[in-house]
Parts: structure tokens; sequence; C-alpha cells
């Protein structure tokens, strides 16, 4: 395993200093140090970058963070681990939702809690924005997560979705209900457990719109941020986003079962297909069972089928 850090000159005279007991070599033309700090090499190269090399690389990476007190980042030159950087050093607890934009099957929201100590051996795992794994993916990594992270999800049916747009909720509305909601059963199921530094749901709006959403707004509410495409930065959204599209897959899969008919992912022409099969043979009732009603796809699929009477 290998990572690389990039620090100033003032950091590296500290990191120089903290394990100059560890030095193994001799300066060169293009290192400042090399050290062996259990199975891992460390080596500092005057342009700034720094090299950490061997099968305890997490460990120290963390370590060199939490001592500089820097920005907690690091670039993996494994392709395997999240190519972008990530947030080490803090303990977050991380909320993110899967099926807004699908037309077929309910919205999932996940909240997960991951300490800093676990958040490289996550990533080692190949953790990151559901989005970018395929569903074999998605399966293998979250069955591992479930394990070993605390996390909490609901589901939110699309009969209880179509009610709510019926009252006049709209999705922003029903997300930030739903994150909510899934934070606190967090917090309640690992009371005490839960040692968090900072609460973060992926951003789908501002905070002030988001607490003017909920009727009764906490401590908890208050302290939460919401950043835009934070399952690329913090471990825990990245864990949040894995474990709700898996659950998300397995209640598309019992969907189609239920219903009969192979309900498909997205909100496309073949949503539209099985949408005005399922409509044409059984209903606008039936379909409202399986499907997000206000989506456009309906008004399609209403003017297919009269074109064929």
């Amino acid at each position: 395993m290998t990572y690389t850090l990039e620090l100033n000159q003032q950091q590296i005279e500290q990191l120089i200093q903290t394990y100059q007991t560890f030095q193994i070599d001799s300066i060169h033309n293009y290192t400042l140090f090399r050290g062996k700090i259990k199975s891992t090499t460390l080596t500092i190269y005057r342009t700034g970058k720094v090299l950490l090399q061997g099968n305890d690389c997490d460990e120290l990476c963390i370590d060199i963070c939490n001592l500089l007190n820097i920005p907690n980042t690091y670039t993996s030159t494994n392709p395997q681990i999240m190519p972008k950087p990530i947030k080490l050093g803090q303990s977050i607890i991380g909320s993110d939702e899967v099926g807004t934009g699908d037309y077929f099957g309910g919205i999932v929201v996940c909240s997960s809690f991951v300490p800093k100590d676990k958040i490289l051996s996550l990533h080692q795992l190949g953790i990151r924005d559901s989005k970018e794994l395929t569903d074999i993916k998605i399966t293998e990594l979250a069955t591992k997560i479930i394990q070993i992270i605390p996390h909490s999800v609901l589901l939110l049916s699309n009969e209880k979705y179509n009610s709510l747009i019926n009252h006049e909720f709209n999705m922003n509305k029903i997300k930030a209900i739903l994150h909510s909601k899934v934070i606190h059963n967090l917090l309640i199921k690992y009371q005490n457990k839960i040692n968090y530094e900072r609460i973060i749901v992926d951003g789908f709006c501002t905070k002030e719109l988001y607490l003017s959403y909920l009727n009764n707004i906490d401590e908890i509410d208050q302290k939460l941020e919401m950043i835009e495409k934070a399952e690329n930065q913090f471990a825990a959204v990245a864990c949040s986003s894995i474990i709700a599209r898996y659950y998300f897959l397995k209640n598309m899969k019992a969907l189609s079962e239920e219903s009969g008919y192979p309900l498909p992912k997205g909100a496309g022409c073949k949503v539209d297909a099985i949408g005005k099969k399922i409509y044409k043979e059984k209903g606008e009732k039936f379909l409202s069972k399986y499907a997000k009603m206000n989506f456009k796809n309906t008004i399609k699929i209403k003017m297919n089928k009269k074109e064929d009477e």
C-alpha cells in the first residue's frame, strides 16, 4: 500500500524531528529523510512530497495527520482505492439517500457512523459514491460494511411517498424529514456508544432550507452540515450511500417479485415501457404501489396508453 502527502517546510521539519530515531538512510540528492516505522517506509522528498509505503501505511498516515494538525487528506497511488482525496482524523456521522431519481421503488435513507480509526481501512475496501459502483460491487461492499459500522436505515414506500406528495410535500421536504429521522434513530440505537465530531448530510439544499422543512428542530439538527458531493469526501457518507443503495436494490427485487413485472431502475425509456404495460394491464391504482406518480413518466405512460386505444 502506498500513500502520498504534500507538506510545507515547517511540517517537514516537524516530521523529521519526530521520526529522527527511525532514519535508515543518509540524505540523497532528491530526499531529505528516509525512515522505517514498523513495516512502513517513510520517504520525505525535497519537493515537499511525503511517500508512505508498507503494510502499516494507514496507521502511520493518520498519526502524521494528527501530529501536524493538517487538513486531513491523503492520496493513494493504488487504483483500487478511492482516487479522490478523503478526509481523515474526524469521527463523523454521515447520511445519504438513494431512489429519489428512480420512478419505481421506494426512497432509502441511511445514516452511518465512522470513527476516525476505521476511515482508511474502509477506503481500502474500495468505498466511494454508490453511483460509481456496479450493483454487484454494491452488494459485496455493503455486506461487509454493515457488519463493522453502526448504521440506521429508513425505507419510504411508494404508497407513502405518493400520499405525502398529494399532501403538498415536495421531494426536498421529504428528504429532509427522512434524514433527520434516520440520524435520530442512529443516535437512539447506539446511545452512548457514538462519539462523533460532525454530522454531515449529502447536500441537496441549503441548511436553512433543510431546517425550514422540519416541524421540530432540536440540537442535533442544528449541528448538522449540508455538504455537496459529500460522498466523495467523507467515508461515513460514502458508506451510507452504499448501504442505502444495497437496500434499494433489495427493495426493487422484492417489488419486482411482488408485482410480477421486472421493474427497471432510473426513469428512462425502459421504465416507460414497463410502466405502460403495468398501467394497461393493472391500472393506475396498481401502478401507484410501485411508482412515484408525480414523475413525468406517469404523463407519458398515460398518453401512450391513450394512443394505443
